[in-house]
């Protein structure tokens, strides 16, 4: 524990810390404008320009504390944060949570280092941009480095989010699967046309999504699309399936 500036609030009997105050402790570095410390609880209150950063087993707590940038963290940024030292698990309001390859806002994140779970999540998949795989989940369970698991998602590309899932897994340590089709042409019986097929992967063996494509005789065409692969040995088993309604 670290500030610059330090007293009692004898309304309370919390130490407060001021003068960027820090928090190291194992597998993560709390920092904020301010922390309020109730000694006898153990529970740290931090709040203004909150950051929780989460430390990996591999990295030296000491380069995570003098540098912002250190490799394999992953930063927490909320306007209040409750630390139990105790429990090793926090709550925090109206957070963002960035580490590679995911970053995610939600409005509030509860857990430990190991495990957060995240209410009414949104997330980019890569550096955010208008094309890049989103989601929108009511609940995330977030585990740095490892998986993220979703209830009740929707699935798209920037801020189009066609597809709704019950539950949605990926495996943080492999690169996510997205499949974008574009094509046109012309036939004699549907006149020119032009389509889009998007399908995201929604467990190791299975991609859901759907195509829409527009023809100058037919009107527009869309429905579900697919695929699927064995999950031991992909070029044995492997399939795809592909619908539509005009």
């Amino acid at each position: 524990m670290r500030s610059d500036e330090s007293f009692t609030d004898l309304r309370t009997g919390e130490t407060v810390l001021r003068g960027s105050p820090t928090i190291l402790d194992e597998g993560l570095l709390l920092a904020a404008g301010e922390i309020r410390l109730n000694v006898k609880s153990g529970v740290a209150t931090a709040t203004g320009n909150v950051v929780l950063t989460l430390i990996p087993e591999k990295i030296s707590p000491r380069l995570v504390s003098d540098s912002a940038t250190a490799p394999g963290t992953v930063r927490l940024l909320a306007d209040r944060l409750v630390y139990d030292i105790n429990a090793h698990s926090f709550v925090a309001d109206n957070i963002r949570l960035g580490g590679h390859p995911v970053f995610i806002e939600g409005l509030s994140a509860a857990g430990t280092p190991e495990q957060i779970t995240i209410e009414r999540a949104r997330g980019t998949f890569g550096e955010p941009s208008s094309w890049q795989p989103t989601f929108y989940a009511e609940r995330l369970i977030y585990e740095p480095g490892r998986q993220l698991r979703t209830e009740r998602a929707l699935l798209g590309i920037g801020e189009v989010r066609p597809i709704s899932l019950p539950r949605f897994e990926h495996d943080l340590t492999r690169p996510i699967d997205v499949t974008l089709a574009l094509n046109a042409g012309y036939r004699e019986n549907l006149g020119a046309f032009a389509g889009v097929e998007l399908q995201l992967p929604v467990s190791p063996t299975l991609r859901l999504g759907g195509n829409i494509s527009g023809h100058t005789r037919r009107g527009i065409m869309g429905g579900p699309a697919g695929g699927y692969s064995a999950a031991d040995d992909p070029e044995r088993l492997r399939g795809y399936f592909r619908s539509g309604y005009i």
